[in-house]
């Protein structure tokens, strides 16, 4: 008898598992760890996480940048007042020692139709804030213009509200458009003081 052939021989079949479970939509089976072949590319994952921390630094760094000049509506500023403008309703507000604040105190306006009477309201505010403690609580914020209420911390009279105290003392007029910043008609009160009394602006000329 002749020997066999190869051809006669039957061999085992090979299977293509991964193929077939390719075709099948199941993932092939991989045993061990999974190891990226070189070049190995960081995964979207890790893109992300890198992104997030570069992220935060650049944010950390404009705060620190930034600092405590930073102040928008709804904060509040404490500190010293060391300045008082002419013929505006400007006080400038020192705090932490050496960051300024200019701010217009809210609600109230000199009147222009009476321009003597701005050195007076200019003297009668610096006795009010002159190297006090005072709170600035901001309302708006216009550009570099702060708008905002500002109290005096005064150990003989208490707490005082600047705006509030021009207008009753007859040194300024409110300001309808703002009579929301006092929800207790506050402003429109102490304006009604002024006008009874006929004081400065609403003195006879």
């Amino acid at each position: 008898m002749a020997p066999p052939t190869v051809s006669d021989v039957s061999l085992p079949r090979m299977v293509d598992v991964a193929g077939t479970r390719a075709r099948f939509g199941d993932p092939p089976e991989r045993s061990g760890r999974d190891f990226c072949v070189s070049p190995c590319r960081p995964s979207i994952h890790q893109h992300d996480r890198k992104r997030t921390w570069i992220n935060a630094a650049l944010l950390a760094a404009l705060v620190l940048a930034v600092g405590s000049s930073a102040v928008f509506a709804g904060d509040t500023i404490y500190g010293r007042g060391v300045a008082v403008a002419r013929n505006d309703v400007l006080v400038t507000v020192e705090s932490h020692g050496r960051t300024r604040h200019e701010v217009r105190i809210v609600a109230i306006v000199l009147d222009p139709h009476r321009p003597g009477l701005a050195a007076e309201a200019q003297t009668f505010v610096e006795g009010l804030v002159g190297r006090k403690y005072v709170r600035l609580r901001i309302i708006r914020r216009v550009k570099d213009q702060l708008v905002g209420k500002l109290l005096v911390e005064d150990p003989a009279d208490g707490i005082q509200d600047v705006g509030i105290r021009m207008l009753e003392e007859g040194y300024a007029k409110r300001l309808p458009a703002f009579d929301y910043v006092y929800k207790y008609g506050e402003s429109i009160a102490a304006e009604d003081v002024a006008k009874k009394r006929k004081l400065r602006i609403w003195s006879p000329r």
